[in-house]
């Protein structure tokens, strides 16, 4: 049985469709079969959000993780700087993937408690600030760092 609208009496199949085709008449619209781009936004956003937090990107994992990324490519690095020879390397290729797959671990989590929040009408913007509250830390304290030791290399 093909789904028709309560409110203009339209029937979503090909019958319909054809006959509508064939007598040169438009769809008939209305706010229940055939809703403005206004009434579709929250759904459109809703989805966006969910598909950020759910979908991988390229192979980086969710694109929310995105901005994670050069931290879990730095992470390593600073390994370098106090451990030398073959057992640096090791570690630095352990924690390298350690990161990387933490990092999508926990987008897919943070993206399942999101999509559920907004299922529910629930708000996210606690979930998101505390998602990306490690990385603005970071960042505020390579700033400090980089203001404190800018007057030793200049």
């Amino acid at each position: 049985m093909a789904w028709t609208c309560p409110q203009c009496g339209w029937k979503d199949k090909p019958s319909q469709h054809k006959y509508y085709a064939s007598k040169g008449l438009a769809r008939p619209c209305c706010e229940v079969c055939n809703p403005s781009f206004k009434q579709r936004l929250p759904g459109l956003r809703r989805d966006l959000i969910i598909g950020s937090f759910s979908n991988t990107y390229m192979g980086y994992g969710p694109l929310a993780s995105l901005p994670y990324i050069p931290l879990v490519m730095l992470l390593p690095v600073t390994v370098l700087f106090w451990v030398h020879g073959t057992v640096a390397i090791v570690l630095s290729l352990l924690l390298f993937i350690t990161g990387w797959l933490s990092n999508a671990y926990i987008a897919t989590k943070v993206g399942e408690l999101v999509r559920h929040r907004l299922q529910r009408g629930r708000s996210i913007y606690g979930l998101v600030l505390g998602y990306y509250a490690p990385l603005f830390l970071m960042l505020v304290l390579v700033l400090v760092a980089a203001l404190i030791l800018a007057p030793f290399f200049i």
